[in-house]
């Protein structure tokens, strides 16, 4: 009256084992009747979980009213076409597997195999018949529905042999399967590894393990490193499939039956080695993350990828050095296949530089020496809150940080400017200066009717330039309407101004009426320190000629540190539009500057800024040549000394647009505006 699918005949025994999931008991060969040939194992209608008396639990039978005591049992599968010399997975993948059909009315002969029973053992043993039906005449003539069971039902396991074991060298290797599994419905939930070589239970992980595959069935490739071997034999594995969502009670829940999630069992013996089984592979190293070469923070890293050929599993290490100094090691380095490696390594303290990575393989003793320049260091890394967004009221134009406190306060494109907390957390939005030279609000972008607009601040109060006013970070009550020492007039043009660190002194520098550059100093409070017509005294820095000029439309960006002896030096970031790069020059200012030194020139390209710390070190803000912006550093001997790498979108979204240093923190940090957001950075 049936069409039935799935069926399996179940061979029930005792069961001297028990497995560490749910605390399930099997057969022991040489204690228990040990069946060779399994298909898999089962669950279903063991005497000691289904127990009611109904057709949904086991029934003792037969002269010996034999009941064994083992929850999980080998089963057989019977299918029309399915014959006892057809492997079961190759028939079910096949083309004619009839649904797994069993037709009513048919018979199958399948060949059980067991090993032959110590003496007092016996073939004794209870059965049961397991299967799934659709009533006949529901359907057309000639057309039924599967209904199939909802657990996988056969499986396909190809053991790579690593795991070795003898008594002079050890143990070692890995557990290394690709795994089948076969499903009418769905693909297991979860599927986990019990094994004698494994510590504990391994639980999948579906985002590392993907599974790949046909219609009702997937592979899975899976390595573990095995545990510390007494012993090279009785080893094996189970494959242990979940099917969360359902369980044993066949929607009968007053029935008699486990509670557990439904599963399905596969049992599989393992062959150890007697000696490791490296071969002759060397691996080769293409990618790191990608990409050749790479460039990474001087951080900790986790996740980073390793691609290549010749990948052996096993104890895969992952070095950087340079000259044969090891300066990093990797650590939980996973071995996915021969092509992909997944590792941690703390690089945090490495000086920039360009560094060798070493992989030794899986079986040791094979290296692979990387290129030198695979692997840069990036010292100047992102700090505290990164990419803060700063677009508050419209596009921002220039930051100065207060070095006291580390707040910031940044200019837009709007006669407003915002004065934010240390960590771009919270900000106060404040009304921008009344100019009483023109009375008006001097609009940002113009200044005036000047070009350039730049905020600047010294210890305790930020600037504008050529408008010489200041507000208190700690008591803002306001723009001063007074007039400053010094009004740009017309033929005047302001160029940048910086604050000389540790003092109250601010410097301009600008182009009097076209005749040269002229340095302007002023205090706080307005006293007056200095003009410095440079172009009235003999050294020719106005006209640019020799390597010393400094040309006026070319100029960028100044900076100052603090006194070197009892002299004022000003930083002056300048473009070398012959070269299409740009310099930063060091002169101390007077009526006859004096050059002190230069750098840059034939490296930097679209520079945008530059900022000093309380060290000396010079840090430059630009666009390389790639489009892409970064940070230089350089000591105060003008040797390179750092750099950020090329700055994501991730790290800092928008147009870099300046730079400024946070002098309260250790060590010094810099912080970096762009259309979008501020980034801080520090020297690792």
């Amino acid at each position: 009256q049936y069409q039935a699918y799935d069926l399996m005949g179940v061979i029930i025994g005792d069961g001297a084992d028990t497995l560490e999931y749910n605390g399930l008991h099997v057969g022991r060969q040489g204690t228990d009747l040990w069946m060779k040939n399994a298909d898999g194992f089962t669950r279903w209608f063991n005497p000691s979980d289904f127990t009611s008396t109904l057709i949904f639990g086991y029934a003792p039978g037969g002269i010996q009213n034999y009941a064994g005591n083992a929850n999980l049992n080998p089963y057989k599968y019977y299918a029309s076409g399915l014959n006892p010399n057809v492997n079961l997975w190759g028939f079910l993948t096949g083309g004619s597997n009839h649904n797994g059909l069993f037709e009513s009315g048919d018979g199958r002969l399948m060949v059980l195999e067991f090993v032959l029973p110590t003496d007092g053992i016996g073939i004794k043993f209870g059965y049961a018949v397991v299967c799934c039906w659709e009533e006949q005449g529901q359907n057309p003539p000639g057309g039924y529905t599967p209904y199939h069971r909802d657990e996988a039902i056969a499986a396909n396991v190809i053991v790579t042999p690593d795991i070795y074991y003898n008594e002079v060298d050890g143990s070692g290797g890995s557990l290394i399967l690709d795994l089948d599994l076969f499903s009418w419905e769905e693909q297991p939930s979860d599927i986990k590894i019990e094994s004698s070589v494994l510590d504990s239970i391994m639980e999948f992980d579906f985002d590392t393990y993907a599974g790949i595959g046909g219609e009702n069935y997937s592979t899975w490739h899976v390595e573990a490193e095995a545990k510390p071997l007494t012993s090279g034999e009785n080893h094996y594995f189970w494959v242990i499939a979940e099917s969360q969502g359902y369980d044993y009670k066949n929607g009968l829940p007053e029935i008699p039956s486990p509670d557990d999630v439904l599963a399905s069992f596969f049992r599989y013996d393992l062959e150890i080695l007697s000696e490791s089984p490296c071969g002759d592979l060397v691996p080769d190293v293409e990618t790191i993350n990608g990409e050749n070469p790479v460039g990474l923070f001087a951080s900790n890293h986790t996740g980073l990828t390793m691609e290549g050929s010749n990948f052996e599993a096993g104890d895969l290490i992952i070095e950087v050095e340079k000259h044969a100094d090891l300066y990093a090691t990797s650590s939980n380095v996973t071995y996915v296949d021969s092509n992909n490696l997944l590792f941690d390594i703390d690089l945090t303290g490495l000086d920039w530089d360009i560094y060798d990575v070493r992989l030794t393989n899986g079986c040791g003793e094979q290296l692979d020496d990387l290129a030198v320049g695979i692997l840069e260091i990036y010292n100047i890394i992102p700090v505290g809150t990164p990419n803060a967004d700063v677009t508050h009221g419209g596009v921002p134009k220039d930051l100065a940080v207060n070095p006291a406190a580390d707040q910031t306060a940044i200019s837009y494109n709007a006669p407003k400017f915002r004065e934010y907390s240390d960590d771009y957390t919270t900000n106060v939005e404040r009304d921008s200066w009344f100019n009483n030279f023109n009375n008006q609000y001097v609009q940002l972008g113009t200044l005036d009717g000047q070009p350039q607009l730049i905020w600047y601040n010294h210890e305790s109060s930020p600037w504008y330039p050529g408008q010489y006013m200041c507000w208190s970070w700690a008591d803002y009550d306001g723009w001063q309407s007074a007039q400053s020492q010094w009004q740009p007039q017309s033929g005047n043009i302001m160029y940048d101004i910086a604050n000389l660190q540790g003092t109250d002194e601010l410097w301009c520098i600008f182009n009097w009426f076209g005749l040269g550059f002229t340095f302007f100093g002023t205090k706080a409070d307005y006293t007056y320190i200095a003009f410095y017509h440079t172009h009235l005294g003999s050294n020719n820095f106005f006209g640019g000629s020799g390597d010393e000029g400094v040309i006026p439309e070319n100029l960028v960006a100044i900076d100052m540190a603090q006194y070197q002896g009892s002299s004022r030096d000003m930083y002056i970031l300048e473009k070398l539009p012959s070269t299409n790069t740009a310099e930063v020059e060091l002169w101390r200012i007077g009526y006859d500057p004096v050059f002190l030194g230069s750098f840059g020139e034939d490296f930097l390209y679209n520079a945008l800024d530059i900022t000093v710390d309380s060290t000396y070190n010079i840090y430059v803000l630009e666009y390389n040549s790639g489009g892409h912006p970064v940070i230089w550093a350089y000591d105060d001997s003008f040797n390179l000394i750092g750099t950020s790498g090329p700055i994501s979108p991730e790290v800092l979204s928008g147009d870099a647009l300046r730079i400024d240093c946070a002098l309260s923190t250790d060590p010094d940090e810099v912080h970096v505006l762009s259309t979008e957001s501020v980034t801080r950075f520090a020297m690792n």
